[in-house]
């Protein structure tokens, strides 16, 4: 059985790395990103392989995990998506779109996992 594929992006290489092996150890397979310009790389050469895209919202760049969610999706636009951010939602994302989800800093991980397993199971 295969298993699902999620894109997952966070300028910070600690959460990054802890983030890449939780989902490791779910059983997804997982391509890391640690930048907006990496995600697009990985995007151009597996987009029709990835079920799910967690990013972080403050990504470090000139992109946000949210602008990085809105160009992929303008290409496939059942992508599911996850924002992660250590500052609660505010007028930048009101959380209703469609597709997308927010987790705050510190969030269970057991939470992300199965958000992730509900996105893809809802394709």
């Amino acid at each position: 059985m295969r298993s699902a594929v999620v894109l997952l992006v966070d300028d910070e290489p600690s959460v990054l790395a802890v983030t890449r092996m939780v989902f490791k150890l779910a059983g997804f397979t997982v391509l890391s990103a640690s930048s907006p310009n990496e995600a697009l790389e990985l995007w151009r050469s597996r987009s029709s392989e990835i079920e799910v895209l967690v990013a972080d919202f403050e990504l470090g760049d000139s992109v946000t995990g949210q602008q990085l969610s809105q160009a992929l999706r303008a290409e496939k636009p059942d992508l599911k998506t996850i924002l992660l951010s250590a500052y609660p939602l505010d007028r930048r994302f009101d959380g209703r779109v469609e597709g997308v989800d927010f987790f705050q800093k510190p969030y269970e991980c057991d939470s992300l996992v199965r958000a992730v397993r509900r996105h893809i199971s809802d394709r």
